[in-house]
Formats: C-alpha cells, structure tokens, sequence
C-alpha cells in the first residue's frame, strides 16, 4: 500500500509523482509503480498532448527552491517553451551547477541531483519581463485559466499555444533547421531559448513586434519575389492560413493582413482567396485594374499620370514573366479629393444621386459648370457643395403620396424612355432645382432618380429648351454635326474657336451657334480625325508627322484640354501634306 501525500499549489505532475516515490522510499526509475496504483490522485492538469510537455529532462528554479520550505516543482517548469519561472521571473536551469550534466527524473530525491548536488545551490537569474509573462499564460491555460499579460491565448488550447510559440518562435530566431516549425530537442533551455524568448517578445508587443517580424522575412526573401505573398513570406504564410486556420486563431491573421494592407507592396489579386475580400478594400498597394474601378481611370492614363509625377506606380514582372502594375492608394486618394478634398469623383456622385456613371458624365457640362477634369485624363472632379446643394434640394421637396395618379412618373423612368436627349434631361434637372416644375421625392429614398414629377410639365419643358431660331443650333445639334463629344464643342466654344450666342428660350437663356459660324470654322479649322481619315493614317501617327513638319494644333489635349485636335487648314497645307483645304 502506497503513501499518498498532499499535492501542493500549483505543483506539476511530474513533481507529485516524484515526491510520492520519495516519501515511499522507492527511487525515481520506478514511476511505473505510481500507474498501477488505482487510488492514486494525480493532477488535474491540460495533458491532452503529452508533447507539450518536458519528460525526460527536469527544469527547476532555482531561487524559488532556495526560498521554500518544502521544495516541489510547479506546472509552468513542466510546460514546453515556459523558459521562466511563473512564480518569480527567474531563469530556469536544467543543468547541475556540479556535475554540468542535464538533470533527469530518474533520480532519488526531488531537491537533489543524481550526483547529490542541491538543485538550489545553482545560480539564479532574472528573466526579462516577456518571458516571464508568458510562462505564466501558459502555466494559467494548461490549468484552464485565462491570462490578464497576454488575453489573446485565452481562446487556445496549450498545445494551440505551444504551436503558436513554435512557429513564431523559430521564424523569429531564425534557427537553422531543414523545417522552420518541426524542431527538435526543445526540451533542453539551450535550444528552446531563443525560441521562447523571441515568441515572448513578439505576444508580449502584440502587434507591433509581430509586424517587426513579418518586416524581417519580407526584407529577407529575394528580390524577385516582391510580387507573390506566397514567395515572400513561404511556410510561415502557407501555416498561417492552414495550422492556423482555425477561428481562435482569427486575430492572428488580421493582424497579418493588416500588415499586408499597410506595407506590402507587392500584389494583391483575386487568387489571394484567403484574404483579398477583407483587404482589398484598405491595401496601401493595390492593383492597378481594382485602381481602374475605384476611378475610372484606365491603365494608359495611370502611365500617364506617373510619367507627370502625379500618382504612383510599380510594375512588377512574375516568375512566369507575366507584367502586373500596382498604384499607391494613398496618390490616388490625393488625386481623387483634390486640394483640401472639396472634391468627389463621378462615381461617388453617381451613387449619390442613383444616377449611372455614364448618364451624369453626359450630363455634367450641362448641369454643374464647376464641374473639372483631371488632366490627361478622363476623371471628372465634381465640387462637394455643388453635391450637397442637390442633396438639400431633394431633401426640401414634399414626399410622394401613395395615391398619386399616372401622370406622375420618376426621373428614372423618364431617363430611360421618354427623354429625347441628354440636353433635355439636364434642363429638366435644372427646372426641378430651381423650383419652375412641380416634383415630389420618394419616401424612402433621397436619390435624384427616384424623383417625380408630372410628364405633361416635363415634356413642356423638352419642347421650350429647343431654339426657336432657325439659323441657330444647339450644341448638341452642333456636336452631332461635326461627329464629336458635346465637351468637345463646349471646349471650342471656350477657347474662342467656335462663337455661341446666347439664346432666350422660354425662360431661360440657352447658347446657340449660327449655321454661318459653322461654316465659318470648317472652313478655317480642320479636325485632326478627319485629316487623318482623309490621310489613312490615325490621329496620333497624324499628329506626330506634323509635330515634325513644324505643325501645331491650335486646340487639343495638350494645348486647351480640348479631347480632339484641331488644326489650321492654312498651317496644314503650308507643310505640304495633301488634304481637301475646304469642307
């Protein structure tokens, strides 16, 4: 029959069991006897992984040995990769201070090594505070108890924290092993050191040391592999989204694709499945056909935009020689919002107003003057107030009622199929925001498009825009003539080229252009797309060919911001380039 003694606070299993072999007389070889005693009472501890733990070799502190009345071994000297002591934050020691050989179980007496040297006499050595701090987690979650130091281990189980220690730990330190997370002989202080220590910071400055290590491996990889997540960071990011894939683990992948959203600069696209959803959306670096959609901007302009310093852009060839590009957000949002960001870009205007990209576009020279492009590109940037003013407007008018008759129909519908033109539907905006037309908005929505109002007083509106002067055209009329944009025109218009007079239709004053002022301009002006037409060749070879001969186009996207070049038929036939000199 076997004497039982009391288990301590806090005591290891290990301990227990060789201080019950002590106080039977029985030596340490012959733990086995323990086993197959039924009433004996081991500890309640988390053992559901018996690698997490230290078997072979024993691990002491000795300061706290030194202090106590009754030496014992607590739970955290047990635990894998718990290098301190949890009690006192000393340094462990698994090595006799008088034989130097490690120190087993197997042995006589708890207090003493196998030699006969009191464990106690080693000496002691304050740990740093990381260490300590988590020898002490992982002593609370191998008893089931959460930590205050480190909250975020609270929701693993202790072989997740020993893996989790491992894996950070061995990256960290940089070991040389053939695989980063299967190393061995950590159950000896000296390998298992630099692990823990380095895990310890790491949870211990959560997250900015973690960020420090994920700068250490990408700083790290090669330099061809700047533009693969996968290449850069390699087993710790394949781990990171399989061992560590579980939900408890969840805060430890934001934290990584929180770095990746702030410092990577590689790429990013859709075959990152694991995390372009939730990144995508704050990536510092994004590429440039998610930069296309953000903006409207197409890759073309981009070049253009970096060749201007404007914006920023790294292209990047893969393994597979495969040319990707990639834009800073941060450029793009300073171009978007402009100068003390009183500016918002067509699709957010859009969206706004529930209009289509392609219907404000088409709209906005008419109906908000203010209204600029970014030059060379196609980017308009539309004034906030301009946007507020229209939200006031909507805002301000009385909700729809429910019984109202047919005649009332929504801008949307009209837009759709009744509007003749786009010239139309911006007077009819226009009618609605200064009042002279009866409209009432939806009493669920505050968009523009789902106002209404009655369809006799917006065709009334469409049949007073038109001129009434037959000798005059709208511009609409004259951009239809000349097979350009209505930009176009109102650009010519701007510079002088093309004279408009100011028209009083109705209520309103609307410009015009003579028919004889059209004759006038095709007669001096020649568009660079026709003479190209008429040359077989494109506007650009065009271009170049005259820029060559000395021509220079007197509007354009380089001279007036005008979208099409147009020249002097004079200037042209001085060169010698053959072309009909009259329309």
């Amino acid at each position: 029959m076997l004497i039982h003694i009391t288990v301590l606070p806090s005591e290891g299993r290990l301990s227990f069991r060789m201080r019950s072999l002590e106080a039977n007389l029985i030596h340490g070889s012959m733990v086995c006897v323990l086993d197959e005693d039924p009433e004996f009472a081991d500890v309640h501890i988390d053992r559901r992984v018996p690698q997490d733990w230290i078997h072979r070799l024993c691990r002491w502190c000795p300061a706290c040995l030194r202090s106590s009345d009754e030496g014992y071994g607590r739970i955290g000297w047990e635990i894998r990769f718990a290098d301190a002591c949890a009690a006192c934050g000393c340094w462990l020691a698994d090595v006799c201070a008088q034989c130097g050989e490690h120190v087993t179980w197997s042995r006589a007496s708890y207090m003493r090594c196998s030699c006969g040297a009191s464990l106690g006499s080693s000496d002691s050595h304050k740990a740093p505070p990381a260490p300590g701090a988590m020898s002490r987690a992982l002593e609370l979650r191998a008893m089931g108890r959460c930590s205050e130091e480190m909250p975020m281990v609270n929701g693993l189980s202790l072989h997740q924290c020993i893996q989790l220690i491992r894996w950070l730990g061995t990256y960290g330190a940089r070991t040389r092993q053939r695989g980063q997370q299967k190393m061995a002989a950590t159950d000896m202080l000296d390998v298992s050191w630099p692990v823990s220590t380095y895990a310890a910071e790491v949870l211990s400055s959560w997250p900015h040391n973690f960020n420090v290590l994920l700068d250490g491996l990408h700083s790290g990889g090669h330099q061809d592999d700047d533009g693969s997540l996968l290449r850069s960071f390699q087993g710790f990011y394949r781990a990171l989204y399989t061992t560590f894939g579980g939900k408890e683990f969840a805060w430890l992948r934001e934290a990584f694709e929180n770095y990746v959203s702030e410092q990577w600069s590689g790429s990013m696209g859709k075959r990152n499945r694991r995390m372009y959803e939730r990144v995508a959306t704050k990536m510092a670096w994004i590429p440039t056909s998610l930069a296309a959609k953000l903006t409207g901007l197409s890759e073309a302009a981009f070049a253009r935009l970096a060749s201007q310093g404007n914006i920023e852009v790294r292209t990047y060839t893969t393994a597979t020689g495969k040319r990707f590009s990639k834009v800073a957000r941060e450029s793009i949002l300073q171009l978007a919002l402009g100068v003390g960001g009183d500016t918002v870009t067509l699709m957010e205007a859009a969206c706004v107003l529930g209009l289509t990209r392609s219907r404000l576009q088409a709209l906005l020279p008419l109906i908000c003057p203010e209204a600029t492009k970014l030059q060379p590109t196609n980017v308009w940037m539309i004034p906030k107030k301009w946007l507020e003013s229209w939200q006031s407007t909507i805002l301000g008018l009385p909700v729809a009622r429910d019984t109202v008759d047919d005649e009332w129909v929504t801008l949307d519908w009209l837009f759709r199929y009744e509007i003749p033109s786009n010239s139309a539907a911006a007077h009819l905006i226009t009618d609605i925001q200064g009042g002279r037309i009866s409209a009432a908005r939806d009493d669920k929505t505050n968009l523009l498009s789902q106002v209404s109002c009655r369809r006799a007083e917006a065709q009334r509106v469409w049949l007073e825009w038109a001129p009434k002067s037959p000798n005059h055209l709208t511009l609409m009329a004259v951009a239809e003539q000349l097979r350009v944009k209505q930009e176009v025109v109102c650009a010519l218009v701007k510079s002088g080229l093309l004279r408009a007079d100011v028209l009083v239709v109705g209520r309103r004053r609307c410009r015009g252009v003579s028919k004889a002022e059209i004759e006038r301009f095709c007669a001096i002006h020649v568009l660079g797309r026709d003479l190209a037409e008429q040359l077989s060749t494109s506007p650009r070879a065009l271009s170049s060919g005259l820029a060559r001969l000395g021509v220079r186009p007197v509007s354009g996207p380089g001279v007036d911001g005008c979208r099409q070049l147009v020249y002097r038929r004079e200037d042209v036939a001085t060169s010698g380039v053959p072309f009909a000199t009259s329309r």
